[in-house]
């Protein structure tokens, strides 16, 4: 072969090299972080935005819907089952994703999420044993597995006997939850609280989003009862307040699980009402005081404290 020819080859070999491109897509699978413990199974997948909106949120499976939510909220805003199952039940219990349900808030909803700084969890209503996971259940639980982090404090040893205590669990299902205080809830009473929540529900979660006719139905109540100046009691009762704010055992549940993995759950010495009543029929709330203790405790649904306030909070 002559000079010339040699050249030309070399030549077209630097040109076809030239021509290999990575896409934008490409880079991102390898610029992205590796998948958590809980999916590091699926490192085979490459789930980027540009791929999910080519196909509706509905034909991913779960897995792919978890790595989707870990890119929109951040790895760190995400619990799934089988890291609640670690954290919870403990490092031995294994276990896929199948016979759980879809994450059953779509795109949009989880931008919308993220812009309010909130997390979204799985909560189980039950152990591997079958048991209720109640308040006390999951009490023991943590303490079985050595979770010395664990400090709660009931202000009334009477708690221990409550409903709410011993037998209520979580809905098994997806949440979101919100970190901070809606602003102009703190300190203030729950007639103040309900139309704080009102407005964050109406004007920031659901603004321009589809809403469910459970929860547009629920809003539309909340706002007839708001218009009528209806009492404490009345709006504690409204469908509204029951789904948007946290029972005990979830609010319970929620902190713990997000308190494994962020040491501030709750700026200290506050806290946030819950949808439950006690035996007196004060209204419950948890709170994270100074001593990093998470404190169930219960006051008169129509008095205010401070630093007592409103975090939002739905179900799928």
């Amino acid at each position: 072969m002559g000079a010339t020819a040699i050249i030309i080859s070399i030549l077209a070999i630097v040109i076809s090299l030239v021509a290999i491109k990575i896409s934008p897509g490409t880079l991102k699978r390898i610029n992205r972080k590796p998948a958590p413990t809980e999916i590091s199974e699926a490192n085979e997948i490459h789930t980027t935005e540009e791929s999910a909106r080519e196909r509706p949120w509905t034909d991913y499976s779960l897995l792919e819907q978890i790595i989707a939510a870990q890119v929109i909220l951040g790895e760190e805003n995400v619990f799934g089952p089988r890291e609640v199952k670690k954290i919870i039940f403990g490092d031995g219990i294994s276990g896929g994703l199948d016979g759980f349900p879809l994450i059953p808030f779509d795109r949009e909803e989880l931008k919308r999420a993220k812009e309010l700084g909130q997390y979204l969890i799985f909560r189980f209503d039950k152990d591997e044993d079958g048991q209720i996971l109640s308040i006390d259940r999951i009490i023991k639980r943590f303490k079985t597995h050595g979770f010395d982090l664990l400090r709660v404090m009931l202000e009334r040893t009477s708690f221990k006997k409550e409903k709410f205590y011993l037998e209520d669990a979580s809905t098994f299902g997806w949440a979101l939850c919100g970190k901070e205080f809606i602003e102009g809830s703190r300190n203030r009473g729950y007639s103040v609280e309900t139309d704080c929540l009102y407005d964050y529900a109406v004007s920031k979660v659901f603004q321009g989003l589809k809403c469910s006719d459970e929860y547009g139905s629920a809003i539309g109540d909340c706002f007839q009862s708001l218009m009528n100046s209806s009492s404490d009691e009345e709006l504690f009762h409204l469908k509204f307040n029951q789904l948007f704010r946290r029972s005990p055992v979830e609010a319970f549940y929620d902190l713990l699980i997000y308190y494994y993995r962020n040491p501030d759950p709750l700026p200290y010495g506050q806290g946030f009402r819950t949808n439950a009543l006690d035996f007196e029929g004060k209204n419950v709330y948890l709170s994270f005081n100074n001593d990093g203790e998470i404190q169930l405790d219960s006051r008169p649904l129509d008095s205010s404290l401070f630093n007592l306030g409103v975090i939002f909070s739905r179900r799928g």
